[in-house]
């Protein structure tokens, strides 16, 4: 059954822009701010109402909520503006506005606005004009050419520069003391790009992909460093180039096992860099011997609590290396439970004789370091790894970053450095939420969602900032921001 069309007078028609749908309440009209989200359930966009703009009359045009009509002179024009959102992302980001004009003094207002609507909108290019003439950033950054065509030249300019961009991202490393590595990997189809190479892919995607090799500061709960390596070179091979590019100093190092090959540990102990490296239980490191015993006292020297979880443990020296063996037993029962059940599933390379080799092994973590901490403050740092993997799910989910358009390496140059000062953004909403014990209940995401809620008005020529409801209002106070 079709709904039945209604005609509305054009005296109110006029005010509805892309976004907005004009209601009529009891012979009143009224705007209403709206999105689409796609519905997995009916396979289809569903319409969600966000909030009400404002009134529309005759006489004075659109009276926008929290004004009152008797300020509204009969204007020509109102305009409306994102604010909250851009308004709150600028505030965070001074210093790196800062650097950003030190090294790009005539792209850094573009750069910045770029990394605001990639975070926001997560927009692509072609969308970034759009996006720029809807928010008070329009007003704050005049005059920028956003459309696709310029940007296409923009992200050569900038990316052809690579020294330069080297050096933006140094400037976040300093005070930096743990820092995670890792490596993920960014799609790409381009037929103009040499990086972008068929390699190993965790997710079994042979498509061509570029590597990124990434640098998380867990103290400073930010990624700090970036190398793109092609898709072909594993990211072993690169860390010594990265250690050096990077400059590092006075820092530890955490990686996985695919960085725990003996060379990149000769690498880390030539630069006097302290590391803690999780060893694959195959290594010619692992000493189980001990845990042949069932005894406690026989198989390990102490226990610590880790999340209200027991892990035991033993050390030892090889080839002048400090090992520690770390055993969770509930982790023990969970392998060995999965390992038998696909012995009965019948997998293949699994049967009761590797069983039975394998048995000692499950639930053990075996850790070599040169740090002179406990084994349980160094159980603690390896465990801050899961830092760099929720970053990874930021750049893919949250930006959309898992693949990239770009034709030219010099283009994804930029485009990455763009996606990055957005990652850097997001973190500095996850560390406030965090600190004011918010996060639980809102995500930074949630945050930029609400605050895109509050908007600038241009009435009669004049700027004015919409009503706060008294929800975030608080959580602004409890967060010591301010949108005026």
């Amino acid at each position: 059954m079709k709904s039945k069309k209604i005609n509305h007078p054009e005296w109110a028609i006029k005010f509805k822009k892309k976004g907005t749908e004009l209601r009529c309440i009891n012979n009143r009209y009224y705007l209403y701010k709206i999105t689409s989200k796609w519905d997995k359930i009916k396979k289809r966009t569903r319409k969600i109402t966000l909030e009400m703009i404002g009134r529309i009359t005759k006489e004075d045009g659109l009276i926008p909520k929290g004004i009152k009509r008797s300020s509204i002179k009969k204007a020509k024009t109102i305009f409306i503006k994102e604010y909250g959102s851009s308004k709150i992302l600028q505030d965070l980001g001074k210093d790196i506005k800062k650097s950003l004009q030190k090294f790009f003094p005539d792209f850094w207002q573009s750069i910045y606005v770029l990394a605001i609507q990639r975070l926001i909108y997560q927009s692509p290019l072609k969308n970034m004009q759009f996006y720029y003439e809807k928010s008070y950033l329009e007003q704050t950054y005049p005059k920028l050419n956003l459309s696709k065509n310029f940007l296409t030249h923009l992200m050569k300019n900038i990316g052809i520069d690579k020294e330069k961009i080297s050096s933006f991202l140094k400037t976040f490393i300093e005070g930096s003391q743990y820092i995670l590595f890792d490596v993920t990997q960014v799609i790409s189809q381009s037929k103009k790009m040499q990086i972008n190479q068929i390699g190993y892919n965790s997710q079994k995607i042979f498509d061509p992909q570029i590597n990124l090799f990434y640098m998380f500061s867990t103290d400073k709960k930010a990624p700090i460093y970036y190398r793109i390596i092609p898709g072909d070179i594993s990211g072993i091979k690169a860390l010594q180039l990265t250690v050096k590019t990077a400059e590092l100093k006075n820092t530890i190092v955490i990686a996985d096992k695919g960085f725990s090959s003996q060379e990149n540990i000769k690498i880390l102990k030539k630069t006097s860099i302290n590391y803690v490296l999780p060893l694959r239980r195959n290594s010619k490191f692992m000493n189980i011997s001990k845990l042949s015993s069932r005894k406690y006292e026989e198989a390990f020297d102490g226990h610590f609590f880790f999340k209200k979880r027991a892990i035991f443990y033993y050390e030892y020296q090889k080839q002048n290396q400090r090992c520690i063996l770390y055993f969770d037993s509930r982790l023990s029962s969970e392998e060995k439970n999965d390992y038998l059940h696909r012995i009965e599933e019948k997998y293949e390379n699994y049967s009761m004789e590797l069983f039975k080799k394998k048995e000692l092994t499950f639930g053990t973590i075996l850790i070599t370091t040169n740090l002179k901490k406990s084994p349980q403050d160094i159980y603690e740092i390896l465990k801050t790894r899961m830092e760099v993997e929720e970053m990874f799910d930021v750049l893919k989910n949250t930006l959309n970053a898992d693949s990239t358009y770009m034709q030219s390496s010099d283009s994804f140059e930029t485009w990455l450095l763009i996606n990055h000062i957005a990652l850097l953004l997001y973190y500095r909403i996850f560390v406030l939420l965090k600190d004011s014990k918010l996060l639980k209940n809102l995500s930074p995401k949630d945050l930029l969602v609400r605050l895109a809620r509050i908007y600038k008005l241009s009435i009669n020529g004049e700027w004015v900032t919409s009503e706060i409801t008294y929800k975030t209002r608080a959580i602004l106070d409890k967060l010591n921001l301010t949108v005026t």
